[in-house]
């Protein structure tokens, strides 16, 4: 199967669009959460609080992994939190310079099990927000941003490049720039999306962990962190206490999951510029993360435990969007006099299934794990939360437990997981 390992950036390949003005195409009310309401704009779903727009709305679209620079006199309706009230992870950029810029991340969500693909701004549900400062195309940013902002970047030192000159739209208000960019189809001309952009000063967002850039694990990949049962009060309650788990004792602490995304999916789409996926051609995107990370093939050592069972080439066949919880641990092994060697494994613990966005049946999921050729994490025998509680679990199984790792327990509905200290 063809396959090419990421799909990079190249010097011919065009800017990423940031921001763009559309129109609503459709809108849909969300049956478990009637504040919210899941629109369709550029055929990217985004959440909005329901009567906030409606369908044929003008708006401003902002992509997943843009980051808003927060300027004291900046345009205030990017931060207000009744208007962007889906989209506001607070999150800290270097500039060109140097300095630490603040501001707001816009990021991959689930919103009342929806997924929301951008920041959608309505402008005739805001009327205030068309009508900003005159557009310096000069310098690519509003002039009062430049000399008033004290003691914190300007859009400037974001920007490098001054932005094209053009004496048609020197003083062109937002309202005018915004309402001159919508092509017959509703289509943004790439110079447009430009122009847009360099007004907000948007950036793509970046960060880097020893040198190499990563991206934050995707919102709609469940976090592989086990929790502690202390944390899910009212989910396990006194009235379980017969209730059955698992035992099962993982190899490490260290968690990680592998997912899988059909290329068809919006959960791929909207990945599609992420360096760290690898990319199977016409058919999806592999990854890894741990419970913050979503890391290069190239950079971590924990694609190298999955690499070695060619999982990538046997979730491309299952072609379904799911991510594998596990364990990652590595042993050195040595063999006579020569040089120790470092194996690295991935251990199953489970198996979600993204599109119900609950895991799968563990016998199910266990069968998965053998016929891909994966290690399975150990069951070790079973125990009811009254004995979990009481500590009676930990002291008939501590023997199993590997050295710094925990106990961990599920429900035979895979719905309840947790460890116990």
């Amino acid at each position: 199967m063809p396959s090419v390992p990421n799909d990079r950036s190249s010097p011919t390949k065009a800017p990423r669009v940031l921001a763009q003005l559309c129109r609503i195409d459709e809108l849909k009310p969300v049956a478990n959460d009637p504040t919210v309401s899941i629109s369709t704009v550029l055929n990217v779903p985004c959440a909005v609080a329901t009567d906030s727009v409606k369908p044929g709305d003008l708006a401003l679209y902002t992509a997943v992994d843009t980051f808003i620079p927060h300027h004291p006199n900046g345009l205030s309706f990017l931060y207000d939190g009744q208007i962007n009230r889906y989209h506001r992870d607070e999150a800290a950029m270097v500039d060109i310079l140097g300095h630490l810029v603040k501001g707001v991340r816009v990021k991959p969500i689930l919103v009342s099990g929806h997924l929301s693909a951008g920041l959608l701004i309505g402008i005739n549900a805001h009327p205030s927000v068309p009508d900003g400062p005159a557009l310096n195309t000069e310098i690519g940013l509003c002039p009062r941003l430049n000399s008033e902002t004290v003691g914190c970047s300007t859009p400037s030192t974001f920007s490098g490049p001054l932005a094209e000159k053009s004496p048609d739209m020197m003083s062109l208000s937002l309202k005018q720039a915004f309402g001159g960019v919508v092509a017959p189809h509703l289509a943004m001309t790439p110079k447009a999306s430009s122009l847009i952009t360099n007004f907000l000063d948007l950036q793509q967002w970046k960060q880097t962990v020893a040198g190499e850039i990563v991206w934050d694990r995707p919102d709609f990949i469940p976090d592989p962190t086990v929790k502690d049962v202390k944390s899910l009060t009212g989910l396990v309650s006194n009235s379980n206490n017969q209730v059955k788990y698992r035992v099962t004792t993982p190899p490490s602490d260290s968690c990680m999951t592998v997912y899988f995304l059909r290329e068809d999916s919006q959960l791929a789409k909207c990945l599609t510029h992420r360096e760290t996926s690898r990319l199977l051609e016409r058919v999806g995107r592999v990854g890894v993360c741990t419970d913050r990370f979503d890391f290069q093939e190239m950079f971590s050592n924990v694609w190298a435990s999955i690499m070695k069972t060619n999982l990538s080439e046997k979730l491309a066949a299952f072609n379904k969007n799911l991510a594998i919880e596990g364990f990652y641990a590595s042993q050195t092994i040595t063999t006579g006099r020569g040089t120790p060697k470092v194996v690295r494994d991935f251990y199953v613990s489970g198996i979600w299934n993204l599109d119900a966005q609950a895991r799968v049946r563990f016998e199910v999921a266990m069968q998965k794990a053998k016929e891909w050729g994966l290690q399975l994490v150990p069951v070790v025998g079973v125990s009811t939360l009254a004995d979990i509680r009481s500590g009676r679990a930990k002291a008939a199984y501590q023997r199993c437990q590997q050295k710094g790792s925990p106990l961990v327990f599920r429900s035979s509905d895979e719905k309840v997981v947790f460890s116990h200290q």
